[in-house]
């Protein structure tokens, strides 16, 4: 008996030297009362290399940036402080004395309303899907599309291309329309001045255009429409179609651009320690403009020979409503597509 007990007074005494060791434990002294810890938690991240470093907010590394920049905070990229996580975006160059120029404004309009949903890649711009959010943003703006889907058509079976595609060459669609007699040889002439200052402007695939760059190409734009207006080979209807044309050219053009500048992500780097502007690799902004006034040029088309039947009164609102929206139809196609191959490469 006398052995039990001392066996359960030795239980006790050590359950109540363990319960004082927790206690104390508990009540560790605290940096607030004068004691600090030694002990450190290290974070498990990865080995960013040079140029680098973790960004634990992002996860992930993102490049050191050099004074003046900081990591943008949804990609990782080195952005100009004090420009709200964007490189400086440019402007429009307008002409006033451009009837239609209307035209170039909708596109743009269009294309702010329509491509965020294909934005990330969560979406494969299809004919179908290119097709009904066109309509359904030009409805929504007051336009007729009860003939959507026949202007559509008979623009493809004329041209002989799937609009949505984004391998459409201006060139290509201008002979296509010289060879149909759907424009004469002076608008011929015109649109391939038009289509070289396209090249000229976008051969560059490296460097962001600058403002200043683009108000040289616009300005360049600006004085074919000025002996546009003022040539004698040109009835009334072809000026309103080069009239349209061009003016999809000089706003399509900065709508790529403040693409690229805002949405891409990545963009803006520094090489040789030199700050430079870098354009997306992925984007290419000569293919998204000649894809437009490819669109322009079809859509200008079929609404002139829409009018027709009518004598022609009706001509400029339906070159106008088909070339805003065949320009957006092509302009869709060509950047959306671009777009879900970068962010679906296989």
């Amino acid at each position: 008996m006398k052995k039990l007990l001392s066996a359960l007074l030795i239980i006790f005494l050590g359950s109540a030297i363990n319960f004082s060791c927790t206690k104390m434990d508990l009540n560790t002294p605290s940096a607030s009362q004068g004691i600090t810890s030694t002990k450190t938690i290290t974070p498990y991240v990865l080995d960013c290399g040079t140029g680098s470093h973790w960004d634990y907010y992002l996860k992930k590394c993102v490049p050191d940036c050099p004074s003046g920049y900081h990591n943008d905070s949804i990609t990782g990229a080195c952005v100009a402080d004090g420009g709200g996580g964007t490189n400086s975006t440019i402007t429009v160059v307008t002409n006033p004395n451009n009837p239609v120029e209307n035209v170039g404004s909708d596109h743009n309009s269009g294309m702010t309303n329509i491509i965020p949903n294909y934005d990330y890649g969560q979406l494969q711009p299809t004919e179908e899907n290119v097709l009904a959010y066109v309509k359904n943003w030009q409805y929504s703006t007051g336009v007729d599309t009860t003939n959507f889907t026949a202007d559509i058509n008979w623009e493809e079976e004329h041209f002989g291309e799937q609009t949505v595609l984004p391998q459409h060459d201006f060139d290509n669609g201008i002979t296509v329309a010289y060879s149909q007699a759907f424009i004469s040889l002076t608008e011929k002439n015109y649109l391939t001045d038009l289509s070289n200052e396209i090249k000229s402007f976008t051969a560059d695939s490296v460097d962001i255009p600058t403002q200043s760059q683009y108000n040289t190409y616009a300005n360049t734009l600006i004085s074919y429409e000025n002996q546009i207006g003022n040539d004698g080979n040109l009835d009334s209807t072809a000026r309103f179609e080069l009239y349209a044309i061009f003016a999809v050219a000089r706003y399509s053009a900065v709508y790529a651009i403040n693409y690229g500048i805002n949405n891409s992500g990545g963009i803006i780097a520094y090489r040789s320690m030199q700050t430079m502007s870098l354009w997306p690799s992925w984007l290419h902004l000569g293919r998204i403009v000649s894809a437009d006034c490819w669109g322009a040029l079809g859509g200008v088309v079929t609404g002139a020979i829409a009018s027709l039947p009518t004598g022609g009164t009706a001509a400029v609102p339906l070159m106008v409503a088909n070339g805003t929206r065949v320009a957006v139809v092509s302009s869709i196609g060509a950047l959306g597509s671009q777009i879900y191959n970068h962010y679906n490469p296989n």
